[in-house]
């Protein structure tokens, strides 16, 4: 059995669907990867070509993801000026990037480059 899209979606953001008591379906797991993905804001439409181009996926399917992983406050839904689509991003504080205390290293290049 493939188990590749759940491998796909770091354990913070797992842990935050759990705590939420959200249930991690497929469907919301290749929705989620997507966001994670494209780092980008999606609309209902793109989102679903994208995911459609992936195999069988119907747009209900989706809207009840968005609609979920809104709730459980890892999307913000929002609209553009002069634009009729809702647009839906992740939002970063969900899962901060750097798991526990790693602390950013100051000198991370050994050398300078200067133009």
């Amino acid at each position: 059995m493939k188990r590749t899209e759940a491998a796909a979606l770091p354990e913070p953001w797992l842990e935050r669907l759990r705590a939420e008591k959200v249930k991690i379906t497929p469907n919301r797991r290749r929705v989620l990867g997507r966001f994670l993905e494209a780092e980008a804001p999606w609309t209902l439409r793109s989102l679903h070509r994208s995911l459609q181009a992936g195999g069988d996926c119907d747009q209900s399917s989706v809207y009840r993801a968005l609609s979920a992983l809104r709730a459980a406050g890892l999307l913000e839904e929002f609209r553009l000026p002069g634009k009729r689509e809702t647009f839906y991003a992740l939002l970063g504080q969900a899962a901060p990037r750097k798991a526990g205390g790693a602390k950013p290293r100051p000198h991370a290049h050994a050398h300078h480059h200067h133009h």
